[in-house]
């Protein structure tokens, strides 16, 4: 019946599925599966894998930071300190780019000693600071100013802890590791903006 309607389509027999775009045919199929993997492949701007250190979640608003930078993923197997390895669709090649994760894969998990709930907030809406490396690394921490402490209820300070070597500084809430950093700076700027959305966090959780 197509071929008597669309004779230039060249359809010998059916099912066959067509793909076209603004000028001509592209792609065609006898498999609804093949052409649905070819729009796939063939729709996204482009593709990439990315490899690097989870260094922040933020489970309220579903993102991962690898390497601090933001990733949207659902994914609570992804934990901070972990060495993942993503890819990555780029629905644009404008910015901001729009990205989707297709496949995550976990190459290498932190040290065990972070999975230690003695670390962990002992408080609702606070932070706890594990702070690990030699006397002069530590010293901010010991001069805090109070306005620096108004969501943390506990710093441990540690000159070396298992296998961590590099001067680290971790930080936890009441469930799980949440944000590393070596920088003092970064560390504050965190805090800050954890401060700042904790209210509407809290607003959202009692709506939920």
């Amino acid at each position: 019946m197509a071929h008597n309607y669309y004779p230039e389509l060249q359809i010998e027999s059916g099912p066959l599925y067509l793909l076209f775009n603004q000028e001509k045919e592209v792609f065609r199929t006898e498999s609804v599966d093949t052409l649905l993997q070819y729009i796939k492949e063939h729709t996204y701007a482009s593709k990439e894998t990315i490899e690097g250190m989870v260094t922040k979640v933020d489970r309220e608003y579903g993102f991962i930071y690898v390497d601090n930078y933001p990733f949207y993923l659902l994914e609570p197997s992804v934990r901070v300190g972990q060495k993942i390895q993503l890819d990555v669709a780029n629905l644009t090649n404008e910015l901001p780019y729009q990205q989707i994760v297709e496949k995550v894969e976990v190459l290498e998990e932190p040290d065990q000693v972070l999975l230690n709930k003695d670390w962990l907030s002992k408080q609702e809406g606070k932070l706890s600071l594990l702070v690990i490396g030699d006397t002069a690394f530590s010293k901010p921490f010991k001069n805090l100013q109070k306005e620096d402490l108004t969501i943390i209820d506990q710093i441990t300070i540690k000159k070396s802890l298992s296998s961590i070597e590099e001067p680290s500084i971790f930080v936890f809430n009441t469930d799980e590791l949440v944000f590393q950093t070596d920088d003092f700076d970064s560390l504050l700027k965190y805090l800050f903006e954890t401060e700042q959305l904790l209210p509407l966090k809290m607003e959202a959780n009692v709506s939920n």
